[in-house]
């Protein structure tokens, strides 16, 4: 082989070996992990000034929808006859990360309690009520947390917990479902609750893209109650399939990022089941 035949088999080497390192961190970074955090801490139980209850919200800096985008949702609305959401179930791996302190030199009891929204309806407990003692539970935690004395706790509410919690939402505000039997069931596999008289009615020509006409969660209202002087800190984790974050996060100027308006979920919508 003479040099210049050398040269240019190195080179190509080279050339294929770069690209593929590219292409592999190409798509690393589709998927890094984003951590979106406010500045506020909730504290409750403390004085008598300090609330048994504190309440938070976060909502995801989503950019704006790019118009080939839109056209393309439009599209598929029109095909299937029914609404697309812009950010969908498989476009966002979310999961929340939480810790609480105990300030007081006793021991007590906390409850971390999440709901909140995607782009059309977000999901208020009480309202669907059936008395003051019969209440749906919260799309993710409202469980007892025993925290000593001065001590901390953390835990995390999980990817897949957040996606059910997506689907519950959608079960409750689209498919007609009670929303005690939608928060208390499991609805993990989506192909469960498509066609049908008991889920959303998705024509049978689009089943497999079923994900598609579910919305993620992009607004995430959170409770902390405390029966002594205790304090939470929570941290959304994303991973942004779809570069639908913006690119300052929590940062970005408003008027660049979408500006979700969802409507209270109404328990009229059970009387379809």
């Amino acid at each position: 082989m003479n040099i210049d035949r050398r040269v240019r088999v190195r080179t190509a080497r080279i050339t294929l070996i770069l690209a593929i390192v590219a292409g592999f961190m190409l798509g690393a970074c589709a998927d890094d992990i984003r951590y979106l955090k406010q500045d506020e801490v909730l504290e409750a139980g403390g004085p008598d000034d300090d609330p048994d209850l504190a309440v938070g919200q976060l909502v995801l800096p989503i950019r704006i929808e790019r118009t080939a985008e839109h056209m393309k949702r439009m599209e598929l609305a029109t095909q299937s006859g029914l609404a697309v959401p812009y950010v969908r179930l498989n476009d966002l791996s979310l999961s929340i990360e939480w810790t609480v302190k105990n300030l007081s030199a006793d021991d007590g009891t906390a409850r971390i309690s999440v709901n909140g929204g995607n782009e059309s309806n977000f999901y208020v407990p009480d309202d669907f009520a059936l008395s003051r003692d019969e209440v749906p539970p919260p799309l993710m935690g409202g469980i007892p947390l025993p925290i000593p004395a001065n001590g901390t706790i953390s835990g995390v509410f999980r990817e897949d917990e957040v996606r059910e919690a997506a689907i519950d939402l959608t079960l409750i505000t689209r498919a007609g479902y009670n929303a005690f039997a939608a928060v208390l069931e499991q609805h993990d596999d989506i192909d469960d609750f498509v066609g049908g008289d008991n889920g959303l009615a998705v024509p049978e020509q689009f089943r497999d893209r079923a994900e598609e006409f579910v919305g993620s969660l992009v607004q995430f209202d959170v409770s902390f109650e405390a029966n002594r002087h205790m304090a939470v800190e929570y941290t959304v984790r994303v991973r942004d399939h779809r570069d639908l974050l913006h690119k300052e996060l929590l940062d970005a100027p408003r008027g660049e990022l979408t500006a979700f308006v969802p409507a209270r979920a109404s328990p009229m919508a059970e009387a379809m089941e």
